[in-house]
């Protein structure tokens, strides 16, 4: 009986550790990149008004713009040899959830073939991220 009680203890730790819930709000800091003007790029600073959520189900990580749906998410994984969070669409992300820092990066614009050059500006913003 004792053995029992022991192993449904152990079980309940573990559903909790695989089974977790969590969200957090992540907020820029800073925005900084390129930007193209009168045919030439140059370093700028950019407004980031964006606010993020990232949703952790177990070991699932989803990373979407705040106020959007679920639907719109895009998947993330935890990459191999690192504690960070890797999420990839459009937009790269890195997350570290235990220092609750993210970086986010938007690779277009300068790499832009057919007039598009100058339409995009690539850029790297840093933030904060808080369990919600």
């Amino acid at each position: 009986m004792k053995n029992t009680v022991i192993l449904v203890c152990f079980a309940m730790t573990l559903g909790n550790a695989f089974c977790q819930d969590a969200k957090y709000l992540c907020i820029p800091d800073k925005k900084t990149g390129f930007a193209y003007s009168n045919g030439n790029w140059s370093v700028a600073s950019f407004k980031d008004d964006e606010k993020y959520i990232v949703h952790q189900v177990g070991n699932k990580f989803t990373f979407n713009y705040f106020g959007s749906e679920a639907k719109d998410a895009f998947s993330c994984n935890r990459l191999s040899g690192y504690d960070l969070i890797e999420c990839n669409s459009i937009l790269r992300v890195l997350l570290d959830l235990d220092i609750k820092k993210f970086q986010i990066y938007f690779p277009l614009g300068y790499l832009a073939r057919d007039g598009y050059g100058g339409k995009f500006s690539p850029t790297i913003t840093i933030g904060k991220c808080s369990k919600i």
